[in-house]
């Protein structure tokens, strides 16, 4: 084995996603060097936050020194110069490194105004054939292009969620087998369903703030492990509810004060994953309880509604289907097909 090239090494990039080209960059530097420094450049624009991308990095190579840095800000309006991408390399990384690994043209320019060797990385993309604009653009086409972890984070999660008994779960199944794709399962029925097998249901007043606790965590873990499990050679994945829907839950039995708000911030900030929600209308579907379910409240079901639809306002794309099981499946397929430019077939007539 030879020794390695250069005592200092630099890679750096946005990693909008991190994928398999990018890895294969990173091992080449690494191996020619001594100590190699990954830098993950954050700007406004970015659809993870620079620590989030940085985490992807060292959790697939956890021998790589990986920084976070902020974009160059210049009050120039035209493209920021080789020059001063490479002092405010200095200024950053505190040191000058020896190499520079790229698989950029911009490189050349960039490197010698550092006074730094360039090596550039398979260019043409031969070995790994993708890019980060093709993975943000179309991602369910590159999803084995990237990383397991990364790749959970870009498959496409469609959200049914809704009141209670209003056809969320057979909606979600049926999805999931026309996509020919898993349905994460809600959390809270799993806990409610171990409590009755244990002759333990859990009353209304019985859920406390660690139970809610406790479902809104394990949802988000659980649909995470879904996504990580099944995001190659899935085209989408469908959740039986979110963690937002825990805060609706827990407004409507212990009201807005004790965690609530800290149960919305966390399920919004999860939303953020979700690429739309499917809201089932509690119109037209007879409320039946299961052995799960409390007994029905007058007008509680349409005040889950407009509090899950409030959540997701402004902030994620969603819709309401209503009517019988069959057209709020055609209207589920068709708002799917309008995302993300999937076949609009109708399977009920």
């Amino acid at each position: 084995m030879q020794p390695p090239r250069f005592n200092t090494g630099l890679v750096i990039g946005k990693f909008r996603p991190y994928h398999f080209g990018h890895r294969y960059l990173i091992t080449t530097a690494a191996q020619q060097c001594k100590s190699l420094t990954v830098v993950v450049v954050e700007s406004p624009e970015d659809d993870f936050s620079g620590d989030h991308r940085a985490g992807w990095i060292i959790k697939d190579l956890p021998a790589v020194n990986v920084k976070v840095v902020k974009v160059l800000d210049t009050d120039d309006s035209t493209e920021i110069s080789h020059w001063q991408w490479a002092e405010y390399t200095k200024l950053f990384l505190g040191f000058t490194p020896e190499a520079v690994f790229t698989s950029e043209s911009y490189g050349d320019g960039w490197a010698k105004d550092l006074g730094a060797e360039h090596v550039c990385v398979d260019p043409l993309r031969v070995r790994y054939p993708v890019s980060g604009s093709e993975v943000r653009k179309s991602p369910s086409k590159f999803l084995e292009m990237l990383p397991p972890l990364v790749a959970a984070d870009y498959i496409p999660r469609i959200v049914i969620t809704g009141a209670e008994s209003t056809g969320t779960t057979t909606l979600a199944r049926e999805l999931a087998d026309y996509y020919n794709t898993v349905s994460v399962p809600e959390y809270g029925r799993r806990i409610q369903e171990n409590a009755i097998i244990a002759g333990r249901k859990i009353p209304e007043d019985g859920w406390t703030d660690e139970i809610f606790r406790l479902i809104s965590r394990g949802q988000d873990a659980l649909e995470d492990q879904y996504a990580i499990r099944y995001s190659y050679g899935s085209p989408i994945m469908i959740c039986d509810t979110d963690s937002l829907a825990t805060a609706a839950w827990y407004k409507r039995y212990n009201g807005i004060g004790g965690i609530y708000k800290e149960l919305l911030a966390d399920g919004k900030e999860k939303a953020k994953q979700h690429k739309l929600y499917i809201v089932t209308d509690y119109k037209d579907v007879k409320f039946e309880d299961d052995g799960t379910r409390d007994k029905e409240i007058p007008h509680a079901r349409k005040e889950m509604q407009e509090d899950l639809i409030d959540y997701v306002w402004n902030s994620r794309p969603w819709i309401v289907v209503s009517g019988t099981r069959a057209q709020r499946f055609d209207q589920a397929v068709k708002a799917i097909g309008r995302m993300l430019d999937f076949p609009n077939s109708i399977v009920y007539t």
